[in-house]
């Protein structure tokens, strides 16, 4: 991956952590209100968990590929965490 000089690789990290942070939102709300329409107790408790199993999935999806368990990344994993609660807080405002 092509990095700009002066910073370009801290600015590529910072994006990867967004991108895993929205993605942990996305699943948490996409799957909740699936969960909300399908008439499901606690459909915030799916979209949470599912946030999570999303991030360690992907981790391990990465782990797999590169068949090197130091592809593991702690901090992709908590980003997706994170934005699994933030749509908690969604869900729960709504």
């Amino acid at each position: 991956m092509k990095t700009l000089r002066g910073g370009g690789e801290t600015k590529m990290i910072g994006m990867d952590k967004m991108y895993h942070f929205l993605g942990g939102l996305g699943t948490c709300l996409i799957i909740s209100f699936v969960a909300s329409y399908l008439g499901l107790t606690r459909p915030e408790a799916y979209g949470l968990v599912s946030a999570f199993l999303a991030g360690a999935l992907k981790e391990f999806a990465d782990v797999a590929i590169a068949k090197d368990w130091k592809r593991w990344d702690m901090y992709d994993f908590l980003a997706t965490c994170a934005g699994g609660f933030a749509g908690l807080v969604v869900v729960q405002i709504i």
